[in-house]
């Protein structure tokens, strides 16, 4: 069980990397850069930026570690998450079982078989 635990808190991990907040608001004003005053302000706020981003993930981390230990000493919420698991196997084994995914995937192997061929060989070249 602790294996696929700590898959989970890798995905959930990337996902909160994928899809956490943005840096930046999509509506925020450039500042104007015509002013040591105004590059220094900016600087102090990219500064500011990068310490509440550094507290969100470490946040998010104390949040996944959380969970795990919940994961690992609360007997109900154990049961549901192997539930989950199971649940999620017999819905991937059901997605798989189409005709059309199963060509999508073996073109898509096809592809990665390609890619790895050639990285493989370029590999090669650099030594």
């Amino acid at each position: 069980m602790t294996g696929k635990l700590m898959l989970t808190a890798g995905m959930l991990a990337l996902l909160t990397t994928v899809f956490g907040a943005p840096s930046t608001p999509a509506n925020a004003t450039p500042a104007r850069k015509n002013s040591s005053v105004s590059r220094n302000a900016e600087k102090d706020e990219l500064a500011k930026i990068q310490e509440l981003e550094l507290m969100h993930r470490e946040f998010i981390a104390r949040i996944q570690k959380k969970r795990m230990e919940l994961l690992k000493t609360n007997p109900k919420l154990a049961k549901m998450y192997l539930e989950l698991l199971k649940v999620s196997r017999e819905l991937a084994v059901e997605l798989d079982s189409d005709p059309e995914i199963q060509e999508l995937n073996e073109a898509r192997y096809e592809l990665e078989r390609k890619l790895n061929k050639l990285r493989k060989r370029q590999q090669q070249r650099k030594k």
